[in-house]
């Protein structure tokens, strides 16, 4: 498993044919967004709406073109620790090694975006632990419901075709899983009212 935020990783083609097999004879998408629907906090916000991505709209999607880098990195180093504490307790790694694999682009440009953000390594490395810490505070109440949550997060990442605008979907992502984040993006984004739509996922999490 690796940490893109630092390195680019190995590459294994076969990753991501596992992870389509692996869907296809695991559960169904109608039962895992039926027990998606049963979470509780802001993991079932969170499922809810990553659940919704494919149905943005112009208004979200210029909400992340005027907010701050750093916001975004953030969000995505969300989602990434997730998805790592996914891959070592939900026994994942070869699902998660096809997701660094596949936006590994991504995840480099959000890591670098993220050291630019903080200005000392120890602040850095301060915030990378509390997201891996709460990730894993979430799976430790959760259980099974994070695994399957993380798991159907790279499953809809992965999908063939899948045309995923990837800084919407981490944002929406990151304000689901951590609605203080809310906050963050409504002062970046100003008084346009473009992020509102989005940070209103925040308020159902509460």
């Amino acid at each position: 498993m690796t940490d893109q935020t630092t390195t680019s990783g190995e590459s294994d083609p076969s990753n991501r044919a596992r992870a389509n097999g692996a869907r296809a004879n695991g559960a169904g998408a109608n039962g895992v967004r039926g027990l998606r629907r049963r979470f509780v906090g802001a993991l079932a916000a969170a499922a809810v709406a990553v659940g919704a991505l494919g149905a943005a709209g112009g208004a979200q999607a210029a909400c992340t073109a005027g907010l701050d880098s750093g916001v975004l990195a953030k969000s995505a180093r969300t989602l990434q620790s997730d998805m790592m504490v996914a891959a070592l307790s939900c026994n994942e790694r070869p699902l998660y090694n096809a997701f660094a694999t596949d936006y590994r682009g991504d995840l480099q440009r959000h890591g670098k975006a993220l050291k630019a953000h903080f200005d000392h390594n120890k602040t850095l490395n301060a915030y990378v632990t509390e997201l891996a810490n709460d990730a894993a505070i979430r799976y430790a109440r959760t259980g099974g419901a994070f695994c399957t949550a993380a798991r159907e997060t790279m499953y809809e990442l992965l999908a063939d075709g899948a045309e995923v605008d990837f800084d919407l979907y981490v944002l929406r992502y990151a304000i689901a899983v951590r609605p203080a984040l809310a906050v963050e993006v409504a002062t970046a984004a100003g008084d346009g009212g473009a992020c509102d739509e989005l940070v209103a996922v925040a308020d159902t999490a509460e």
